[in-house]
């Protein structure tokens, strides 16, 4: 009798574990079904898809599916990403990053931290974009990923570029190229190559760039297809104008041209625009303006403000230097008005501690002061042109 009884209960038993079992696999899957569907929705019906993802989350949380709950808030802070919600993404992101963290999968921890560090960038928070971006390095340097690694500090490079610290992106640029180079990756070498380039024409240092430019053209044509190319031509050509090297920089364009997709519209435009500039210096004005045109017409196609900001200033430089100086005023004027615009989309955002809000602070000051000290001269100008009418009024008083 006790031995049926044992039987009895084991059956029970291990039917109610297989029942729960089963329960578990059922409500999992359905919360990765729900993830599935919402996934093709996050930017075309972003209502729809939030619904669908708080479900998922929900049903993940009270059953403890940590991948699942982890993928649920990833997919909301990738949905208020799109929406340009920064701060709710990132209030996401972390909420992810966190569960990722139990979880123990380095690989995407680190990827979480890249994605709340682009999330800074695009608020313009360099500080916390690189600390973040940082953050994501030291852990890919534990996975034994050199290929993230070298990834990872290019996109550091960048934010210091955009940070205008371009002493700082060169070195992480060089860094990623070291670990390149060891992965025998060409086509990686040649891009990071192409960045430090960038970056030693933004500090002035156009010899330089004129040499990480040639090394980047020479892996190109030793060992890559040319898709690329185009883009590298036509950021060398602006080197080259720099350097007032104006035959090579149009023959630069030439092979820009050559290479580029008819389908790149943008980087038409933009070596248009440079070809325009070439021409502009040869004084061969008729020519000159049939390609700014032509990247004009670019520019305010694409709603380009940088390629707008270059094509006003080109054409500034042209109408000066061919005597319209009507013309070149109201190109001049243009131009001032887009620069500003640009200038101030690139500054706002700054962290106080960094070194970007130091400068933006004693540009500050010296407006102010020059301020004062016009407001002060016309104050002493009024004055005296009183104190003279007055001087002058009584001297005429003493004659009559």
């Amino acid at each position: 009798m006790r031995t049926w009884l044992l039987v009895l209960l084991f059956i029970f038993f291990g039917a109610g574990q297989t029942i729960g079992s089963n329960s578990d696999v059922s409500v999992e899957a359905t919360v990765d079904s729900l993830l599935r569907e919402a996934r093709p929705l996050l930017t075309s019906y972003p209502v729809k898809a939030e619904n669908l993802i708080k479900e998922a989350l929900q049903l993940a949380e009270d059953g403890g599916f940590l991948k699942a709950n982890a993928n649920a808030l990833n997919y909301l802070g990738i949905l208020y990403y799109n929406q340009k919600n920064y701060p709710t993404a990132i209030k996401y992101f972390q909420r992810s990053l966190k569960v990722l963290f139990r979880i123990g999968n380095k690989e995407k921890v680190a990827n979480m931290m890249k994605k709340i560090g682009l999330s800074y960038l695009n608020q313009k928070k360099y500080g916390k974009a690189i600390e973040y971006y940082n953050l994501a390095l030291r852990v890919f340097e534990q996975t034994d990923h050199p290929g993230h690694e070298a990834n990872t500090h290019v996109e550091i490079g960048v934010i210091y570029r955009l940070h205008q610290r371009y002493n700082d992106a060169a070195n992480q640029f060089n860094e990623a190229f070291d670990l390149y180079k060891r992965l025998n990756n060409k086509g990686k070498q040649a891009e990071t190559l192409h960045n430090i380039a960038k970056t030693y024409h933004l500090m002035g240092n156009y010899k330089q760039a004129d040499k990480f430019y040639s090394q980047t053209i020479r892996i190109y044509e030793n060992y890559l297809d040319h898709t690329g190319l185009a883009a590298v031509f036509n950021d060398y050509s602006r080197t080259l104008i720099e350097l007032k090297a104006f035959n090579k920089a149009e023959q630069i364009l030439t092979r820009a041209e050559q290479q580029c997709s008819a389908e790149d519209t943008l980087l038409l435009g933009e070596i248009a625009a440079n070809y325009g500039a070439v021409l502009v210096y040869k004084s061969d004005f008729e020519k000159a303006e049939r390609y700014l045109n032509r990247a004009l017409k670019v520019a305010e196609l694409m709603k380009d403000e940088d390629l707008l900001a270059q094509v006003y200033r080109n054409l500034y430089e042209l109408n000066f230097r061919n005597n319209q100086t009507k013309k070149a005023l109201s190109y001049y004027q243009k131009y001032i008005a887009v620069k500003d615009t640009t200038v101030v989309k690139t500054t706002i955002g700054y962290d106080r501690s960094e070194s970007g809000a130091k400068l933006s602070n004693v540009i500050i000051f010296i407006t102010v002061f020059s301020s004062i000290i016009i407001i002060a001269l016309v104050i002493w100008l009024i004055v005296m042109i009183k104190q003279r009418d007055k001087a002058l009024t009584e001297l005429a008083k003493k004659q009559d």
